[in-house]
């Protein structure tokens, strides 16, 4: 399941929660932002992974606070702690080997 961040309260529950996440922040105008989604999707479909994502146009104090200047952009979190950060297209292998 994919969830959809519409607040900073989102975001503070996925790292208080102490999953494995992956935070993608994108736009559906963004071209690469679709590749990656898809890419989320089978990851969601094949492991325990939690995955948000972060709609910039909608949520822009919060992209500006992660510091959000390209997209996409992934935030991996394990354990409530920022373990990466991603610009662009990732590799569905690539982006599971951080757990």
């Amino acid at each position: 399941m994919i969830k959809e961040v519409h607040s900073q309260q989102d975001i503070d529950d996925l790292y208080k929660a102490g999953n494995n996440v992956i935070l993608k922040f994108g736009a559906p105008w963004c071209a690469p932002c679709k590749i990656v989604d898809k890419t989320l999707e089978e990851i969601s479909d094949e492991t325990d992974i939690v995955i948000a994502k972060v709609n910039v146009d909608d949520q822009p104090e919060i992209a500006g606070k992660y510091g959000v200047m390209s997209l996409p952009t992934i935030f991996i979190i394990e354990d409530g702690i920022t373990v990466n950060r991603y610009i662009g297209v990732k590799a569905k292998s690539e982006l599971i080997s951080q757990f």
